[in-house]
């Protein structure tokens, strides 16, 4: 039977596979509990459900520091959404947000099981297996991102009702579908983007991957909310255009910036 060491200082495709799987089986485990909260708290009414995005900052950052740039990002939607929605706006995005975070769960796996495969190949001086294993990463992200957001797409009505089958909530559906099917299209370039992230935790420059992070989820996300929701007076349609667009630029960035860092990459000397 093949050891943890063998399966990283194999075929780099493999590895990343292999490692992913069992990520992917955590994360739906994990965020499951998250849909069928959401499903219990539908019942009590959309002031409960704003009521829970009110509070995620503050969860956040009880849950660690590390979640920080999370936190501020969070904050900054919720303040542009409270601008134009009140609580039926708060009500969509921390619902919505349920089923986004879903849908890129494989995407998510993908790339956490990229960092100890470049890790390891970093450590062996070898280019070729990096290059191998964030082409890979990017291809299986891509396809599974592309087919997610079919998926979520087409099937976005009746996800969406698993939070508003109330009659207090039924009102949130039309604004629930839109939602998701805004923020999903980003998901194929989000294939491309989060495992340029994680990249740099593989090549053990962490502080590249947070700046990446804080680019992605607060600086770009933030600048085209403001811009399509307040400055060209769109309103919550333009927050979740706004989400969509930084996200999707921020990605595409990260992947020219990856790839310039891996053609130019040195290794310490040994």
């Amino acid at each position: 039977m093949a050891t943890r060491i063998d399966i990283l200082k194999g075929k780099p495709e493999k590895a990343v596979m292999n490692i992913a799987i069992p990520i992917f089986v955590y994360l739906l485990i994990s965020n499951s509990y998250n849909i069928v909260d959401g499903m219990w708290i539908t019942g009590i009414g959309k002031d409960a459900i704003a009521a829970i995005g009110a509070v995620m900052p503050l969860y956040m950052i009880i849950t660690g520091v590390g979640m920080g740039i999370g936190t501020g990002a969070t904050t900054c939607y919720l303040w542009f959404i409270s601008l134009f929605g009140a609580n039926d706006g708060t009500a969509v995005f921390a619902a919505g947000n349920k089923l986004y975070y879903l849908g890129i769960m494989p995407i998510s796996a993908t790339c956490m099981a990229l960092v100890p495969v470049v890790g390891n190949a970093f450590g062996e001086h070898s280019l070729h297996k990096i290059k191998k294993a964030y082409r890979f990463a990017c291809i299986l992200s891509v396809s599974l991102g592309f087919v997610i957001m079919v998926g979520i797409y087409i099937f976005a009505e009746p996800l969406s009702f698993i939070f508003a089958y109330t009659t207090e909530t039924s009102s949130l559906l039309p604004g629930l579908v839109e939602f998701v099917r805004t923020t999903i299209l980003c998901l194929p370039f989000l294939g491309i983007g989060l495992p340029s992230t994680f990249l740099y935790q593989g090549l053990g420059r962490g502080f590249q991957s947070l700046c990446w992070t804080f680019i992605r989820e607060l600086l770009s996300s933030v600048l085209f909310i403001y811009l399509f929701g307040y400055h060209f007076s769109m309103g919550l349609s333009g927050v979740w255009l706004g989400l969509l667009t930084g996200r999707t630029v921020a990605n595409l960035l990260n992947y020219i910036a990856a790839k310039y860092t891996i053609n130019h990459l040195q290794f310490p000397a040994s």
